[in-house]
């Protein structure tokens, strides 16, 4: 099971080999974003962009099938997510593509 982003709660039963349970207390844990997620990749209006804080700022370009960019822009410096606007864009097939400090991130979206 994956955690979610933000504070996770968790309690831990141990069950010994006699039989004996012990409960320990409430713990909590905050996990924060360690990869780049584009959501939903069927969209109609918006696009949501979760990532890692960066101290970069991270610029993105919306291109259609045949290469021919229809969007861009740039996410600024420390903040984790972003919404990006795609009411213009035709249906169709695209490609979001996010330049980092590691390279270069390619994602599918289809919209409707």
């Amino acid at each position: 099971m994956t955690p979610l982003k933000g504070t996770n709660y968790y309690r831990l039963k141990q069950v010994d080999y006699n039989g004996t349970m012990t409960s320990f207390g409430i713990k909590s844990a905050y996990v924060t974003v360690d990869q780049i997620e584009v959501y939903p990749t069927m969209m109609q209006d918006l696009i949501r962009i979760e990532m890692p804080k960066t101290d970069r700022p991270m610029q993105w370009s919306i291109s259609n099938c045949l290469g021919q960019r229809s969007l861009k822009g740039i996410l600024a410096p420390g903040i984790e997510n972003d919404a990006v606007n795609v009411q213009q864009l035709a249906p169709g097939t695209y490609f979001l593509s996010l330049q980092t400090q590691y390279g270069q991130e390619v994602f599918k979206l289809i919209k409707f």
